[in-house]
């Protein structure tokens, strides 16, 4: 088993033959904040029981995600190639992230691309950033002639029912 060294940064550990005297092991470092103990106990359990003798070197962990996507929403957000891009407006971009609404026709602005109904679309706000992706209700030719429209003139522009959202919130992933 390793040695963990109080000269040492934490999680690197000490080979026993510093020239200190006094090097006592530093495991109370790891135990005394729960993330590092938790960390520890992984170290453990994988049977890690090499030397890191490099006390200058960085260390790298990976802290896990805030949220959890399920397998539909990582496909839409992170494994689909989008078809196509969708400006939107402000107000729309701030109610997707922060109010989790469905995107109206009312808050896009413009499109780029050629996609269909049920292809991944990007969402960007005025400033060109993506904030979401999702799939979209409409073809690219649709949405041309719909965009900046309200929902209950969409029907009368399209001359059949329509949908009320460009993209509903549950196929849409925020990034």
């Amino acid at each position: 088993m390793s040695l963990l060294c109080s000269h040492v940064p934490a999680l690197f550990t000490c080979p026993g033959l510093c020239a200190d005297e006094d090097c006592q092991p530093a495991t109370d470092l790891l135990d005394a904040d729960p993330d590092f103990s938790v960390l520890r106990q992984l170290i453990e359990q994988a049977g890690f029981d090499g030397v890191l003798s490099a006390p200058d070197a960085a260390l790298t962990v990976f802290a896990p995600a805030e949220r959890r996507l399920d397998s539909r929403q990582r496909w839409i957000g992170l494994t689909a190639r989008p078809a196509g891009t969708v400006a939107i407006d402000a107000g729309a971009a701030e109610a997707l992230t922060k109010k989790a609404t469905s995107l109206l026709a009312t808050g896009v602005t413009g499109l780029t691309g050629r996609f269909d109904r049920g292809d991944v679309v990007m969402l960007c706000d005025p400033s060109g950033r993506e904030v979401a992706r999702g799939l979209t209700n409409y073809t690219a030719d649709e949405l041309r002639l719909i965009q900046g429209k309200k929902s209950n003139q969409l029907a009368a522009v399209l001359g059949r029912p329509a949908y009320k959202a460009v993209v509903q919130r549950n196929n849409l992933v925020v990034l």
